[in-house]
């Protein structure tokens, strides 16, 4: 295993391939780059011995050279909050059962955290960054996503395929998708990077 830490997951880089190869060689190329990405990834979000530590790490965003995941980059200054909110519900993760459970948790938090653009526009935390959270916290306590969730770059991803809703099961995906070894977090990952050259 390599010491560096593993490739962000950032939805910024997509893998290398010509514009006419098929949906089944983008899923093999993004496999061969990325499968291990989330097992290396995940050894940091879980490293915490106690739930209040799992929370603040994945709450906060920092990875484990103190950067913050590329995908809260635009909202790391309101991170702080959400933690706070979500420290103050005094939950335990017993209460979830199952991924979405956990999901729907870390998005009321989100909800909760508000604040106001310059031009008067009011903002909170997205999807992307409640499921962000919920997985690696999920990743702590055995809780894994069981749909793909379609936000962001994922759902732009998955429009080109035909598909729409905010979470959807893996057999409503081509066969290249639905027969591969992605599990629905590779998918959801998959849908982001290679949005471009999907459709």
């Amino acid at each position: 295993m390599s010491n560096q830490y593993p490739r962000q997951s950032t939805c910024s880089k997509p893998i290398k391939s010509t514009p006419e190869d098929s949906l089944a060689t983008l899923v093999k190329e993004y496999w061969n780059e990325y499968k291990r990405a989330y097992d290396q990834e995940d050894q940091w979000w879980t490293e915490p011995d106690t739930w209040e530590g799992v929370l603040e790490r994945a709450w906060r965003s920092k990875m484990r050279d103190g950067k913050i995941h590329g995908h809260q980059r635009r909202v790391a200054t309101h991170l702080s909050e959400g933690l706070k909110f979500a420290l103050s519900d005094n939950k335990s993760p017993e209460e979830f059962p199952n991924f979405d459970s956990l999901y729907q948790w870390t998005r009321s938090v989100g909800l909760r955290v508000i604040w106001y653009r310059s031009n008067g526009a009011k903002c909170r935390l997205k999807e992307v960054t409640a499921y962000d959270i919920a997985r690696r916290i999920g990743a702590k306590y055995g809780l894994i996503p069981t749909k793909v969730y379609l936000h962001g770059g994922t759902e732009k991803g998955a429009k080109k395929l035909g598909i729409r809703g905010e979470a959807v099961t893996r057999d409503q995906f081509p066969d290249a998708i639905r027969n591969s070894p992605l599990d629905e977090a590779h998918i959801e990952n998959f849908l982001c990077t290679q949005k471009d050259k999907l459709g």
